[in-house]
């Protein structure tokens, strides 16, 4: 995140023609306020095992999630017009949200046209014996006019049974193992395209946490957790 110390943890910048530091207001109602950021996010432990009754199991716990991300930014919430002409194959794009991050060039995309940009990001997905693979993709959408960009991503977490990786998740994560309930927390959220920068250091979280031990084949017993993560986040919010 930035280094500089801000009295307000939100802001946007953006070049056209000059830079433009605008402080995110803090006047709207209520019901009026524009919707920047919503995502949410499942994180499941889970056990597989291998052999039989004859010869005995032997299982192995992982965990496996998933998270989706939309981000919009618009002229009429932050007084600045979005100029496309000023994206090119050379144009740095970097996200991060929690533990989640991202960065890239445009010009690595898999879909490029004049007003959407796509990466995608291929993870190998077998079972608990290497087999029956399958390729499951982390997905980065960005689309724009004149007057809105919107960042959309859907990515895997965890890893499967065979010990193959996917994403970094969120925070979800952070919370497996916790008992049963509720718990808050704060991460950061930054988006970068170019010249244009928002930022908040202080994103609410809420995660919801299902937790409880069970026996497998083997005998041995797990502690399995279930954490889910939904958040909507206003402009108005952002910072407070």
């Amino acid at each position: 995140m930035k280094s500089e110390t801000v009295n307000s943890a939100f802001k946007v910048m953006m070049i056209v023609g000059g830079l433009l530091a605008l402080s995110c207001p803090r006047g709207w109602a209520a019901s009026k306020a524009p919707t920047v950021l919503t995502f949410s996010e499942t994180w499941n432990d889970k056990v597989a095992c291998t052999g039989d009754s004859s010869d005995g199991y032997d299982c192995n716990q992982y965990s496996l999630g998933k998270f989706t991300i939309k981000a919009v930014i618009t002229t009429n919430d932050f007084g600045a017009a979005i100029d496309p002409s000023q994206f090119t194959g050379d144009t740095d794009f970097d996200i991060s949200l929690g533990d989640y991050s991202y960065s890239d060039t445009l010009s690595d995309a898999s879909v490029d046209t004049n007003k959407k940009i796509e990466f995608l990001v291929p993870f190998q997905a077998c079972d608990i014996n290497g087999n029956n693979c399958k390729t499951i993709n982390e997905t980065i959408t960005l689309s724009w006019t004149t007057k809105e960009l919107t960042i959309s991503i859907s990515a895997p977490t965890g890893s499967d049974a065979n010990g193959d990786t996917f994403e970094n998740a969120i925070d979800a994560d952070n919370f497996d193992g916790n008992d049963t309930g509720s718990y808050p927390d704060t991460i950061s959220f930054e988006m970068d395209l170019g010249s244009l920068s928002v930022y908040s250091d202080v994103v609410p979280v809420l995660a919801e946490v299902a937790t409880k031990d069970v026996t497998d084949k083997s005998g041995d017993d797990d502690t399995l957790s279930n954490v889910s993560i939904k958040e909507t986040v206003p402009a108005t919010d952002l910072g407070q």
